[in-house]
């Protein structure tokens, strides 16, 4: 008689009897597998095991390895999530007082072809705030994602291109 660890199937020569147990008990894979749902499905290999052939030290050494694996890799993907968002703020502080050039979407689809519009947004980025755990750049009063950054220049860039080009003509005589 084998036991099956997931649903407490129980498989008996020619008939197969289905255990039913309370939500606590039974495991689903796929829906959020944690350390807690690895933990639920450890309990219950343990409690659904054949008495007459119990499982081996060796597999349960190699579940708690499995789950210490999984636990440090959770952590370390907390640290990189952390890490991404002060490296995000970092960028978007370092734009402030450049200029922006940037294409943010309206919202709107006036074309009627499936993607929403976008309006380019020009001007002096001067300071960023967190909306919704990501940094925005304000420019022109606008919230403006570091996605949606076409171009950015210097302000001295910004203000000679408005004057009137007044370099000289080179000298093409030969000497």
């Amino acid at each position: 008689m084998a036991t099956d660890a997931v649903t407490g199937t129980t498989n008996t020569s020619s008939t197969q009897k289905t255990r039913t147990t309370t939500n606590e008990g039974q495991v689903k894979l796929g829906d959020n597998t944690g350390k807690d749902s690895f933990l639920e499905l450890l309990v219950t290999q343990m409690r659904y095991q054949d008495p007459l052939s119990p499982a081996k030290d060796t597999e349960y050494i190699a579940q708690l390895a499995q789950f210490n694996t999984l636990e440090q890799m959770q952590n370390l993907n907390t640290t990189m999530e952390t890490v991404f968002k002060r490296m995000q703020m970092s960028e978007a502080s370092n734009l402030i007082g450049w200029h922006v050039e940037a294409n943010i979407p309206t919202g709107e689809d006036t074309n009627n072809d499936g993607t929403i519009d976008t309006a380019t947004v020009n001007g002096l980025a001067t300071e960023v705030k967190f909306v919704d755990g990501e940094p925005k750049l304000i420019v022109d009063g606008k919230e403006i994602s570091l996605s949606d950054i076409t171009r950015v220049y210097a302000a001295t860039a910004a203000a000679n291109s408005n004057k009137p080009d007044t370099s000289t003509a080179t000298d093409n005589t030969t000497s």
